[in-house]
């Protein structure tokens, strides 16, 4: 069964805005058994509050309904360091494509990190 994160810009385009506002709802109405919060981006919402007033309404709208029904992702530390070595794998590919396109002009100089 799949499962739904919703990206921190949305949150924001609901926060700001009544079209993002309904447009979220919306889909939380069609997608409720299938959302997740992911810590990463409850952190987001949170630190984008102006106050200590803003940080509680931001997190009784938006992070506390996920914890109460426990519907939280916190990748672990070994899942995280993994995600940057495949960033760091795709990003020597890029560059690597990159410089083949660009054959005669200096080639950018990377690093990849391999396991």
């Amino acid at each position: 069964m799949p499962k739904y994160v919703v990206d921190t810009n949305v949150y924001v385009e609901a926060i700001t805005t009544d079209e993002g506002n309904a447009a979220l709802a919306a889909f939380q109405r069609r997608c409720v058994p299938l959302l997740f919060q992911h810590s990463t981006i409850a952190q987001e919402i949170l630190a984008g509050a102006r106050d200590e007033a803003d940080y509680r309404e931001y997190r009784e709208d938006w992070v506390a309904p996920f914890e109460d029904l426990r519907r939280v992702i916190t990748p672990s530390h070994t899942t995280w360091t993994r995600a940057a070595l495949i960033v760091a794998r795709l990003l020597h590919q890029q560059l690597r494509r990159r410089s083949h396109a660009h054959a005669g002009r200096a080639r950018p100089r990377s690093v990849c990190v391999r396991r």
